[in-house]
């Protein structure tokens, strides 16, 4: 669902954008973050996820450069961070910077939705 989320926020922000100015398409996206509030609370079932046993450490006991040597020790962890780095990336081109480029050759810049 993340995903068609993604292409539906870029299409419409890209959408607004175009047909009514770059104010418009910040509203857009404003009022669709406060639609997502709610629908995350509505969805949400974290309070009902039983917690772990305690290790009997404290997590005040772990220094912050501790947690990060240990986090960046984790190969999976590591894959993680990689992955969200990449798809970030494209995301932000695709919906930032590629409906410029496409303008200045002359394209519509919803093509960039499209792309996506």
């Amino acid at each position: 669902m993340g995903s068609l989320g993604a292409l539906a926020a870029a299409r419409l922000g890209q959408t607004f954008t175009t047909e009514f100015g770059w104010r418009s398409g910040m509203l857009a996206m404003a009022a669709l973050a406060l639609v997502m509030l709610p629908a995350a609370w509505l969805a949400s079932r974290a309070d009902k996820i039983a917690l772990p046993p305690s290790t009997g450490t404290q997590v005040d006991e772990v220094s912050a450069s501790a947690a990060a040597r240990a986090a960046f020790a984790n190969g999976p962890f590591m894959e993680m961070v990689a992955a969200f780095f990449v798809c970030g990336l494209q995301l932000l081109f695709i919906t930032t910077h590629l409906p410029s480029n496409l303008a200045m050759c002359g394209m519509d810049p919803i093509l960039s939705v499209e792309a996506l």
